[in-house]
């Protein structure tokens, strides 16, 4: 038997808290994500709110396009711009279309869809 005084037992217990921070962090930026991203609908019924019945639908395919469109520009500059090496601490240059990002693991998917959301909010 080991007690929880022990080096082994101490470090088991240690890396179960970490796993359990880490995944309610990343619970905790997608719920937020989402009701960000969420926000586009509120925005759309403000717009068909603006204008004629007639034209309810084009403003609606037009706030799918812009979330379509944010997505894309994001994916292509946008994380480049907020997240890559910056050679005069204003702005990034590297990373353009998330080139050179270890994506198979230690990338963090829940922070670029969390900023995603808010940069296809903005430009709604």
């Amino acid at each position: 038997t080991t007690s929880l005084g022990s080096g082994e037992a101490a470090n088991a217990f240690v890396q179960t808290v970490c796993d359990s921070w880490t995944g309610s962090n990343f619970t905790f930026i997608l719920v937020s994500a989402y009701l960000v991203f969420f926000m586009q609908t509120g925005f759309a019924m403000l717009c068909a709110g603006s204008v004629r019945t007639k034209n309810t639908m084009n403003i609606l395919i037009k706030n799918v396009l812009d979330a379509c469109a944010g997505a894309l520009a994001y994916y292509v500059t946008g994380w480049a711009f907020a997240y890559g090496a910056s050679a005069n601490g204003f702005i990034g240059h590297s990373n353009f279309a998330l080139a050179g990002i270890d994506k198979t693991g230690s990338f963090d998917w829940s922070l670029y869809l969390f900023q995603w959301a808010f940069a296809a909010a903005t430009a709604t």
